[in-house]
């Protein structure tokens, strides 16, 4: 697959779902709040998962693109939920990018 792992994080910082060892509590908290400070802050500190930090390549005010060596992330906010996925060495980050917003996607027309 074109995801190598996930979450589901709410913007109050929850973990709803996520892939086994994905995510800390303090991760999570992290990244919500990040995307509640704006793009600003994604584009001055990156984020980090798993231990890992990526640093930014896109930053805007729903969408976060980042790297770290050959692996990558995006993490896409909708109305309630951010959506976070990585990719492992090898594959094209814009096969992640569209997996991940298109969640999102889907869970804004399903209000969240």
């Amino acid at each position: 697959g074109y995801v190598a792992a996930g979450a589901l994080v709410g913007t109050d910082g929850s973990i709803w779902a996520t892939s086994p060892d994905f995510i800390t509590q303090d991760e999570a908290s992290a990244i919500a709040a990040a995307f509640a400070a704006g793009p600003g802050k994604l584009q001055e500190g990156g984020v980090t998962v798993k231990g890992n930090k990526y640093f930014t390549l896109k930053a805007e005010a729903n969408l976060f693109y980042g790297k770290k060596g050959p692996q990558g992330i995006c993490a896409a906010k909708s109305g309630s939920v951010i959506t976070i996925g990585v990719h492992a060495e090898g594959v094209n980050p814009a096969y992640l990018n569209q997996t991940v917003e298109r969640l999102r996607d889907y869970l804004e027309s399903s209000g969240y």
